[in-house]
């Protein structure tokens, strides 16, 4: 069984999936309500602030929260995914399948890279208020969609059930954004987040907005820090299946 075959037969059900759960459904448009809602917001809060603070030196650190939501977002609804296949024992009857645990979990990681890829980019031109260079916002929309398969992997590796789901989900809405912070500090203490997956797709975009160079090394660095994350969560996600 190919690759194709594979999506073509867990697309469908993830989709009405999808489309069942109230949880999950509300995800969809999400991103481009939050895209449209920044478009129209921020202007006006930045005229409102004028008096205060030039909210507009800011616009690089308000709209990295749109390059960084979808993945996150795609994330969790994978990672409740993953969880519920493995109440259901989703995982253990592919043994006797033809399609391989191997096969099904480069779907579960691969889909939401895609997913997110496609809609950051039809979301983020919503906004109109940065401009970035079209090689410069593909290559950090990708960087940051590896944090989709990432978040996934981390409920999958460690919540035995949805209500540890759940706990995870409120800690990693937290924990993932802690990397906002070097927006405020000097350059030389930066790096410090950088064990933070989050932080190299928000630091290539900070910088892509100013026209610095150094965007493309933010996003090997970044790629790098991704996937070795990703490998030590599949590592820790095959030990438990075999539990």
């Amino acid at each position: 069984m190919d690759y194709l075959k594979v999506i073509r037969s867990l697309g469908a059900g993830d989709i009405k999936n999808v489309a069942r759960d109230p949880f999950l459904k509300w995800m969809i448009p999400a991103p481009f309500a939050m895209a449209l809602a920044f478009r129209f917001l921020i202007p006006e809060a930045s005229t409102l602030a004028t008096p205060w603070v030039e909210l507009k030196s800011y616009y690089p650190l308000l709209l990295s929260a749109v390059v960084t939501f979808v993945p996150l977002m795609y994330g969790i609804v994978v990672g409740f995914m993953l969880l519920d296949e493995r109440d259901e024992n989703t995982l253990t009857a592919l043994k006797v399948t033809p399609m391989s645990p191997k096969k099904y979990l480069l779907y579960r990681i691969t889909t939401p890279v895609v997913v997110s890829i496609i809609t950051t980019l039809l979301a983020y031109p919503l906004v109109g208020l940065l401009d970035v260079g079209l090689a410069s916002l593909i290559a950090i929309i990708a960087l940051s969609s590896l944090s989709a398969p990432f978040i996934a992997l981390i409920f999958a590796a460690f919540a035995r059930n949805k209500v540890e789901g759940f706990a995870i989900q409120k800690m990693l809405g937290s924990v993932l954004m802690i990397p906002l912070v070097a927006w405020f500090i000097p350059m030389n203490w930066q790096l410090l987040f950088g064990t933070f997956p989050t932080y190299w797709p928000l630091k290539a975009f900070w910088v892509a907005t100013t026209g610095e160079p150094g965007v493309w090394a933010y996003v090997l660095a970044g790629g790098l820090v991704h996937l070795a994350f990703i490998w030590v969560l599949i590592k820790r996600f095959d030990t438990v299946m075999h539990q």
